[in-house]
């Protein structure tokens, strides 16, 4: 068996313009850059010797860092799904490896977890854009979440109550209109939200006596 060649890194500089990043001199040349984390957690320093093979690794374990370090971004704007967060940092260039060991360490780590995901939509939606399970329910299978955790995420939407408060926002638009004309309008827009009939047709007559009073209520 050949014994690898070992080299002897030289110098550790950190990079100039305030990157969080090192230049790694081996034999007086530079070799590679490395996250200094990287560089700590493998008790890197002049004098320490490498071979091809283990300076190959350090290049993965650096990887992996840099693929965390995005993943943590990304989770600062909001939550993320399992597949989202892997389909993200592949179009960011990352390994496949890189890729897999992120979304491992996260999930580990509690923070990409496809429930707390589908918690997470479910009252974004709910507080900001009501819409109907069915709706909600395909936006998640987009996001890659599996159909038993969206099944168990969404068991305990209120669709009547969801379907009123997107209604409210209508209200003022549409005072005044005739029941058929207001009705078309109301019904359309619940129903590109993902509600059911039965849910549309309660909301109408709610917010339709609501806003042109019990004697003018028509029938949806």
């Amino acid at each position: 068996m050949v014994q690898e060649k070992r080299q002897t890194i030289t110098s550790i500089e950190k990079q100039k313009g305030g990157r969080r990043r090192v230049n790694v001199f081996v034999d007086g040349a530079f070799a590679f850059s490395l996250d200094p984390l990287v560089v700590e957690q493998n008790g890197l320093r002049v004098g320490t010797e490498l071979t091809g093979s283990q300076a190959a690794a350090l290049s993965e374990k650096d990887e992996g860092e840099k693929a965390y370090q995005a993943a943590l971004l990304l989770l600062r704007f909001r939550k993320r799904s399992k597949k989202e967060m892997e389909e993200r940092l592949a179009r960011r260039g990352f390994s496949r490896g890189a890729v897999t060991g992120t979304v491992r360490r996260l999930e580990e780590e509690g923070l990409v977890d496809d429930r707390l995901f589908t918690e997470f939509w479910k009252e974004n939606r709910e507080s900001f854009r009501p819409r109907g399970k069915r709706l909600m329910a395909l936006e998640l299978r987009k996001a890659g979440v599996p159909g038993e955790t969206i099944a168990e995420g969404l068991g305990d939407v209120d669709e009547a109550a969801g379907a009123y408060r997107a209604a409210q926002a209508k209200m003022r638009l549409w005072q005044g209109l005739e029941y058929s004309m207001f009705r078309k309008k109301l019904a359309g827009f619940l129903a590109r939200r993902g509600y059911g009939w039965e849910v549309i047709r309660e909301t109408v007559q709610r917010v339709w006596a609501e806003t042109a009073g019990p004697d003018d209520a028509g029938t949806a």
